[in-house]
């Protein structure tokens, strides 16, 4: 299970990868330049220790070239030929100014390796955040594309969660796979490959002393990821609860209800406090434990091999020993980052698995082989009906059906009113009808094609809806009204919000139709909101309408005005109504009702 989990890890940041290879290139290179002239400034400290100090009188001999010609042969004489000429300095100009070509030396290798790790983050910052965007762009391109039924089974909350503090979560966890990727293992593999080079019998050891620091770290990360999958569910059941309270505070205020609402929060609240005390605490623990046991490992390395030294088991001066500590120890730094990044990746691997989830969400398009062909009403058949439910029935819960059976026709040119109770399934009937849903069983049919074999937009493409609650967005009258419609021009807006009965109004405002109006539309009544509902469907001029409670939130005076326009459009489009309003049932051809099952 825990292979599947890293698979699917790593394959769904492995998909963005690709896009950033010259990044990904670049960034490995300046990594090893930077991790090499780290270790060529190490080699500082042994004519430090030997010469300066008086550690060792031994006399190097000037090498003519290296002795093979193997790496490691053209490492012994670079090294053996620099001490040579600062033994050489030293005899001829004094010790401190040998001291001060080494110092030259180690701030020039510090200038180069700081100045390649500056030079690998840089090229890896445009990686790291554009994977975030194209990851964020997926999101949102996948919600666009969400089917209504897996949108009402997935809580909402939860959805936004996914959408922004997991995803915030995933920018770093982008940042820490490259971390436990690229950065902390290229100096670690560079610095062993030294470090055997130096001795492999004390590199060995010191290797099987890394490998049980690492099974430590696997050991107190198990509990990350459980931990962080649960605070991050739990977070969504917060934005959940916000938005509810948000859409539903004037309920709350009418009922007195603050009380009830504040404690139904504070249960989710406290809970989610004590997953994230528990989740922090281990993560707290990481770091320290991870310190100790390298602490230790060095510790033993330093033992061992100061004792194999003296007995003469390692042939390595004192000074070579001190060098190959400091470049022991110079791993701890990559080894803790790589043990931080596991630790971190275990939390927000987590966040990236509910972010798989949406991204993996199917609908019920593997099916669509037809096309609905319609570019004018005279292109339909008029024999053939609109909308036709063949034993139709839906249920939003298992075992408990909102539609059941439900059969009827809409013939081309009529007009059919559905009318029944609250909660017996007329608008689940209308919104199937532009495949929203789609049945658990039973046919639906647009001109004579089962809807489950078109493309959702093709059937959309058809059909002008107007849903029961109008949802608008924070833009212009003009954009809100031209929602969906491409190229539109000034005269076929006007004339859509003429025929809602809108214009008058627009025109009474600063900016026509140029004025935003506010987040969901916060800036009009309820009427005006339906009334632009109403203009979108009318610019769009389909051969289907479907007007689901058009006129519920229109003053009387308003509600006429706009029947008159209903029934002039239903003259050349066949209509589906579906009211509470006995004078736009009325209007219609016929009615069929539905009950309760």
């Amino acid at each position: 299970m825990a292979a599947k989990r890293g698979m699917n890890y790593l394959g769904l940041l492995g998909r963005y990868f690709p896009r950033y290879k010259g990044s990904i290139g670049l960034n490995i290179l300046f990594m090893v330049l930077s991790s090499i002239f780290s270790i060529v400034g190490f080699t500082a400290v042994i004519p430090i220790i030997n010469m300066l100090f008086g550690v060792s009188g031994e006399s190097i001999e000037l090498m003519t070239g290296p002795s093979g010609s193997s790496l490691q042969d053209y490492s012994d004489f670079f090294k053996n030929n620099t001490l040579y000429y600062l033994q050489e300095t030293s005899v001829e100009h004094g010790v401190g100014y040998g001291l001060l070509i080494i110092v030259v030396f180690i701030v020039a290798t510090s200038f180069l390796s700081n100045g390649c790790s500056y030079l690998a983050e840089y090229f890896r910052i445009p990686m790291r955040v554009g994977i975030l965007r194209d990851l964020r762009k997926e999101l949102y391109d996948k919600i666009l594309d969400f089917p209504s039924n897996l949108l009402s089974k997935d809580n909402r909350g939860d959805l936004v969660s996914r959408t922004t503090n997991d995803v915030l979560e995933v920018e770093w966890c982008v940042n820490n796979t490259l971390d436990l990727l690229i950065e902390h293992p290229i100096p670690i593999i560079i610095y062993l490959i030294t470090l055997f080079s130096i001795s492999p019998k004390l590199t060995l050891f010191a290797f099987a002393l890394l490998v049980i620091c690492a099974l430590i770290i696997i050991v107190i990360g198990r509990s990350l990821k459980r931990l962080a999958h649960k605070g991050q569910s739990e977070r969504g059941a917060i934005l959940s609860e916000y938005e509810e309270t948000l859409g539903g505070l004037a309920v709350i205020h009418s009922f007195n209800a603050e009380k009830q609402a504040s404690s139904r929060f504070e249960i989710i609240n406290e809970r989610n406090r004590k997953t994230f005390r528990k989740l922090n605490r281990v993560l707290a623990l990481s770091s320290p434990v991870t310190q100790f046991t390298v602490s230790t490992v060095l510790a033993a390395l330093l033992w061992f091999g100061g004792n194999s030294i003296l007995a003469g088991g390692i042939n390595l001066s004192g000074a070579e020993f001190v060098y190959y500590l400091l470049i022991f120890h110079s791993i701890i730094a990559p080894v803790r980052g790589i043990a931080k990044a596991s630790y971190s990746i275990r939390k927000q691997i987590a966040s990236l698995e509910r972010i798989n989830k949406v991204l993996n969400m199917q609908d019920d398009s593997k099916n669509e082989t037809l096309q609905l062909d319609v570019t004018s009403f005279s292109d339909i058949d008029s024999d053939v009906p609109a909308i036709e439910f063949s034993h139709v029935s839906y249920s939003y819960e298992k075992d408990v059906p909102v539609l059941d059976n439900l059969s009827f026709k809409l013939n081309q040119g009529k007009s059919l009113a559905i009318i029944g109770s609250v909660g017996v399934g007329k608008t689940t009937a209308a919104e199937m009808a532009i495949k929203l849903f789609s049945p658990k069983n039973g046919t639906i049919k647009v001109f004579g094609k089962d809807i489950s074999k078109i493309p959702a937009a093709n059937v959309r493409d058809i059909v002008g809806y107007v849903p029961q609650d109008a949802i608008l967005f924070n833009d212009t009258i003009f954009n809100n009204i031209a929602l969906g419609v491409d190229n539109p021009t000034f005269d076929d807006v006007e004339e859509a919000a003429t025929k809602a009965g809108l214009h008058s109004f627009i025109m009474s405002l600063p900016d026509g139709y140029g004025t935003v109006i506010g987040d969901r539309g916060s800036r009009l009544s309820g009427g005006q909101k339906q009334q632009i509902a109403l203009a979108r469907a009318f610019i769009k001029n389909a051969p289907i309408l479907i007007l689901d409670e058009a006129t519920s939130s229109l003053d009387p005076a308003t509600s006429d005005s706009i029947l008159k326009v209903i029934v002039e459009l239903m003259k050349s489009r066949s209509t589906l109504l579906i009211s509470h309003d006995q004078r736009v049932s009325g209007i219609a051809d016929s009615i069929i009702t539905l009950s309760r099952t």
